[in-house]
């Protein structure tokens, strides 16, 4: 997280390259960024599945139903025109830069 001033210096990116050029100086074969959104995905390499398991015992299993539906919302905004995307992460408060 940056202070909006600063925002237009791109100090997260610059962050996470330093990891990069890091990791590749000290010889590792991988580099975790944690998960795979299309902040992360804009580096390049290739996403490694993580396997999880769960139980969901909850009444009517409603964690996993909450998990699906915003899994599916995700994928229906991806594949929208940048501008929409755009616009529809700004009315949920999940703003993205365009063209990521």
């Amino acid at each position: 997280m940056s202070l909006s001033e600063y925002e237009k210096l791109r100090p997260n990116e610059l962050l996470m390259w330093r990891g990069i050029e890091w990791a590749c100086a000290n010889a590792f074969s991988q580099f975790s960024m944690g998960a795979n959104h299309r902040f992360l995905r804009h580096f390049g390499g290739t996403p490694t599945p993580i396997i999880r398991y769960r139980m969901d015992r909850s009444f009517l299993r409603r964690h996993d139903l909450k998990e699906n539906v915003i899994a599916l919302g995700g994928r229906i905004v991806r594949k929208m025109p940048d501008p929409a995307e755009v616009h529809i992460r700004k009315l949920l408060g999940r703003e993205i830069q365009p063209g990521w």
